[in-house]
């Protein structure tokens, strides 16, 4: 299967290692509305170079294309791709706003194509572990859920790409450093029906967006939730989501996860995995979506999954806004 790539910026390489490692596909072209730099990355890669969406795909004809490009442009970028018949990857987050994906679903419904949104962590050994425990009620009823994401970043995050600092343009800590960690909770949990929270803006003249946030979540059923989301956090990347039940707990951190648990017979048990790293984890999510185009196979992420992400980002930075 072809794939095109759009979009040759920051993470186009690891897109473009991810499909070479991926049997069975192969990356056909390049394309970005800068020609130089899709001419150079094409170049590096060895493939063809484009501007123009819809010339690449008419003279390339790919299966899939890979949307890696600002999240202002990812709805408009991948209509052009869908209009062209192909299935898309969509790079995290998936859009600005849930409301505005709403023309993008229903063309992909309309030609029978799939959509799915980068979300390697349940792609991840820990991740998919704990979600099947959690599937088979080990961990008995979720009381809490915490969920801690937090990073360091200077002040060149914002100014290096501006549009990191602005809410219109799809910037933001949660929405872009914090995004793969809230999905995990969400596919654990399902999405909250209520948040309230506090934020606080940055540290950066002119950015507008939140530097960190805390809120507290309730879950349909009655699970209580804390999430916290910094940029502000020195000592290199974590994040660690914790779950508590009435018969254990789960946990899922950067590189591993682990469940302890009680069985009906009150014997302990306790379980460890290591999960693969997240360019491993990418390629995995990219034969998962060749399975789900050639056979059938159910997507893990999808529209819809990324969509009640998209809704509990937007519930959580609507109730910190307001905090």
């Amino acid at each position: 299967m072809d794939v095109l790539l759009i979009g040759a910026g920051a993470y186009a390489r690891a897109h473009a290692q991810a499909i070479k490692d991926s049997p069975g596909l192969r990356l056909a072209a390049v394309v970005d509305r800068d020609a130089q730099r899709a001419t150079e990355l094409a170049a590096e890669l060895g493939v063809a170079a484009y501007d123009d969406v819809e010339e690449a795909c008419a003279q390339v004809r790919p299966e899939i294309a890979t949307v890696v490009v600002p999240t202002a442009a990812h709805v408009e970028v991948a209509l052009r791709a869908l209009r062209s018949d192909v299935h898309v990857l969509l790079e995290k987050p998936l859009a600005r706003s849930a409301e505005e994906c709403e023309v993008m679903e229903s063309e992909a419904l309309s030609r029978g194509l799939l959509v799915d949104v980068v979300s390697q962590r349940r792609f991840q050994a820990g991740g998919a572990a704990v979600k099947d425990a959690l599937s088979a009620g080990l961990l008995g009823r979720i009381g809490t859920a915490h969920l801690d994401t937090s990073v360091w970043r200077d002040d060149s995050y914002f100014t290096d790409a501006e549009w990191r600092g602005r809410a219109a343009a799809g910037g933001g800590n949660l929405l872009n450093h914090g995004w793969h960690a809230l999905d995990l909770l969400v596919w654990f949990l399902g999405a909250p029906d209520d948040a309230r929270g506090y934020r606080r803006t940055s540290r950066v003249p002119g950015v507008d967006v939140e530097e960190s946030l805390a809120a507290a979540l309730r879950f349909p059923g009655g699970c209580l939730g804390v999430l916290e989301a910094s940029l502000v956090a020195r000592g290199g990347p974590r994040m660690r989501l914790t779950l508590t039940g009435d018969r254990g707990t789960a946990w899922v951190e950067d590189a591993s996860a682990g469940i302890t648990y009680v069985d009906d017979d009150g014997v302990l048990h306790e379980q460890r995995w290591r999960s693969v790293d997240a360019d491993e984890a990418l390629r995995e999510q990219y034969l998962a979506f060749a399975r789900a185009i050639t056979a059938g196979d159910p997507l893990r992420v999808g529209l819809a999954g990324a969509l009640h992400t998209m809704r509990t980002a937007e519930l959580v930075l609507a109730a910190v806004t307001e905090g």
